[in-house]
């Protein structure tokens, strides 16, 4: 059982994170109307790349084939029903839009995360290659 909870923390941390502030009928933000929506479309972005990220981890760790895919699917079931739990929250509603927008941070953390990934495989094959000669 620690080792679940080991691999899934961080996962489960940010759902909780983002359920609690999907649970407030509003939140704080810059008082500029346009910034306000930057920043809050920003923080769905950037919080489903890091949730994608997260789950991510959590299936590598299980020994889970397919891990990106499934990552991807996962973020996409949270956000639709993050979007979902919106519409029972006063003066709340949900939003398709915010869904994509979720989806793209998801897809860009994921697809960084391999392009990191292979750049550093190629990097270790590399210095490993030259320290043989």
């Amino acid at each position: 059982m620690r080792a679940i909870w080991q691999r899934w923390w961080p996962a489960l941390l940010l759902m909780g994170i983002i359920f609690t502030v999907s649970s407030f009928s509003s939140f704080p933000g810059p008082q500029e109307p346009l910034l306000d929506r930057l920043f809050k479309k920003g923080a769905h972005f950037v919080g489903y790349g890091l949730l994608a990220l997260s789950y991510l981890r959590g299936l590598r760790q299980s020994g889970l084939r397919h891990a990106r895919p499934l990552a991807f699917i996962m973020v996409l079931l949270y956000a639709i029903s993050d979007e979902w739990h919106q519409t029972f929250v006063p003066g709340r509603d949900g939003n398709v839009i915010d869904v994509g927008i979720d989806s793209a941070g998801a897809a860009l953390a994921l697809g960084w995360q391999q392009w990191w990934s292979q750049r550093s495989h190629a990097a270790t094959a590399l210095l490993r290659q030259e320290r043989g000669r």
